[in-house]
């Protein structure tokens, strides 16, 4: 998911969860079809349940509604109101992957669920009791009117920024302001690092890398390949320049885990492997590596910077 927050607003009417009419109170437009000329139709026309429900459906309308009252739309709008300013109130974020020309989806933090969110929405109009719900009418709004879910559990996340996170939420007064000042700060050199990522110089190679997901091998829905041992087939992909570079600057190397282990003796030959085989204009005379906090591929950096210079 996007670090960014994103504001959380209705879903349109075309994209809303339909709820079901009672058909019972309709009347004809064009024609008045009564109950002796529902058998008639049927009798002589020999029509079946299918075509009389499609000839209400096209020729009917809903009756209005004549009695007056306090009716239940109007005793709970004021509920509902509330209900969702709380709801667009909360921050939420766009996920990285979506479906092209689709309504975007958000998500909250996947510690939430709707029984949570109703009761912080209780604590906060404790001093309006009038505007408390029942959680199942605050569940009804929640999926009918707004394209929101929960996200799920982060992994591989940044352990400083984990270990930052669990502090400010353990800890009071200027403890917890250190520790705000220090994850602030942290996200900055993150930011810096990724400017560095895209930027592009003109006597300079810049290489990121990184492994992929493994992949279960064989892939079969056969029961007998299901519960057998399966082999991991091992992907690691290296990225020549930046995103404004050729499309045809990824290397990608890959091996079955019974052929050779995933340490950093395969990282760094295929790093070296790389290297030795670009093309190398007269005029770059740097290279930069770019990896993520896995410990085994800093080590890489370390060794391949060594045996380039040799």
């Amino acid at each position: 998911m996007s670090d960014l927050p994103k504001k959380i607003e209705p879903v349109p009417p075309e994209h809303a969860r339909k709820r079901g009419v009672n058909k019972s109170n309709w009347k004809c437009e064009k024609n008045d079809v009564s109950g002796y000329a529902k058998q008639l139709s049927l009798k002589y026309y020999k029509w079946g349940k299918i075509e009389l429900q499609a000839f209400y459906r096209d020729r009917t309308k809903r009756e209005a509604e004549n009695r007056g009252g306090n009716h239940k739309k109007d005793k709970y709008a004021q509920r509902q109101r509330s209900v969702m300013t709380f709801i667009e109130s909360i921050e939420a974020a766009e996920p990285y992957y979506c479906r092209a020309k689709s309504f975007v989806r958000l998500y909250l933090p996947p510690e939430l669920n709707i029984k949570k969110l109703w009761k912080m929405y209780e604590e906060q109009i404790a001093s309006t009791p009038y505007l408390k719900v029942k959680q199942s009418f605050f569940r009804q709004i929640f999926n009918r009117k707004y394209n929101v879910s929960f996200g799920s559990p982060l992994k591989d996340t940044c352990s400083r920024c984990f270990e930052l996170k669990r502090k400010i939420e353990s800890t009071n007064g200027q403890e917890k302001q250190i520790h705000i000042t220090q994850k602030r700060l942290h996200s900055l050199k993150a930011k810096a690092f990724y400017d560095l990522l895209k930027k592009e110089e003109h006597d300079t190679i810049s290489m990121s890398f990184d492994c992929q997901k493994n992949s279960a091998l064989p892939k079969l829905p056969d029961q007998a390949a299901y519960f057998s041992r399966q082999f991991n087939m091992r992907n690691f992909t290296v990225v020549i320049g930046t995103s404004k570079s050729a499309l045809d600057n990824v290397r990608t190397y890959y091996w079955c885990e019974n052929e050779h282990a995933k340490s950093s003796s395969e990282i760094a030959s295929a790093v070296f492997d790389t290297l030795i085989s670009l093309d190398i204009p007269s005029d770059k005379t740097r290279v930069r590596l770019f990896a993520d906090g896995c410990g085994g591929q800093m080590v890489v950096i370390k060794c391949t910077t060594t045996c380039k210079e040799n």
